[in-house]
C-alpha cells in the first residue's frame, strides 16, 4: 500500500537527533494526532540546514504535506512552512517557559495517534493566544490551559450549583473534582477563599 499525501496542520512537540544530519519530529497534527515523522538532510551544515531546524522548534505552528500510512510508526514530511509566524514565544524567555510548559503538558497527555479536532483548536488557539497576550494574562494562563485541557480528557472539575456556592463551608474536592458542602476527610480539598482563583465557566 502506497503513502498518501495529506496537508495537515501541526503543533511541534519535540525533536530528537537521527544520524549526522536528520531529526525525528514529534508533531501533534489535526488531521492524524500524535505523529512522528524522520526528516533527512535536516540538520546539514550550511545556511540552508541551519535555517530549516528552526523549523521545528517546540511550540511552532505548521503548515504540512505529509506522506502518511496508519500502519507506519514513522512517516514523512513533504513539505512545511509556518502557519503562524510567532512575534514574542520564541524570544521572550518568560512566554517561552510558559509555552514549553503547555507543550510538556500536551506530550504527557497524547499517547494514541488520534485525531481530535477539538483538542488541536484549543492547544492552536491557545499558543497564539499567548504570543500575543500581557504579562497579567500570561501569569495566570498555565492554570487556565491545565484547567482547560482537563475537559478534553474526562477528568474536568465538575461544575457548581448557586446554592453550595452560597454556602461560608463549600470546598472543592480534589481527588474527587467537586464542590460540595460537607466534610472532607481526607487533606486534598481548597476552601472557599480560593474560588478566586477558579475560572469564572466552572463556577
Amino acid at each position: 500500500m502506497s503513502d498518501k499525501i495529506h496537508k495537515t496542520k501541526g503543533i511541534v512537540l519535540r525533536y530528537i537527533k537521527y544520524s549526522e544530519t536528520s531529526i525525528v519530529v514529534s508533531v501533534y497534527t489535526e488531521l492524524f494526532g500524535l505523529q512522528s515523522y524522520l526528516l533527512n538532510g535536516i540538520r546539514a551544515s550550511g545556511k540552508k540546514g541551519g535555517s530549516r531546524i528552526g523549523f521545528f522548534q517546540p511550540a511552532a505552528l505548521l503548515d504540512m504535506e505529509v506522506y502518511h500510512n496508519e500502519f507506519k510508526q514513522l512517516n514523512r514530511v513533504k513539505e512545511y512552512k509556518f502557519s503562524f509566524l510567532y512575534q514574542q514565544i520564541f524570544t521572550d524567555v518568560l512566554k517561552n517557559g510558559v509555552a514549553a510548559y503547555m507543550i510538556e503538558l500536551l506530550t504527557k497527555c497524547l499517547k494514541q495517534p488520534e485525531n481530535n479536532y477539538g483538542l488541536f483548536a484549543f492547544a492552536e488557539d491557545c499558543f497564539m493566544f499567548l504570543d500575543g497576550c500581557n504579562d497579567k494574562v500570561m501569569a495566570n494562563f498555565p492554570v487556565f490551559f491545565a484547567v482547560q485541557l482537563s475537559h478534553f480528557f474526562g477528568f474536568q472539575p465538575q461544575g457548581i450549583s448557586s446554592d453550595v456556592w452560597k454556602s461560608s463551608e463549600v470546598l472543592f474536592d480534589i481527588e474527587e473534582g467537586v464542590f460540595t458542602h460537607g466534610p472532607v476527610f481526607h487533606h486534598l480539598s481548597l476552601e472557599k477563599s480560593m474560588r478566586l482563583y477558579w475560572p469564572n465557566c466552572y463556577r
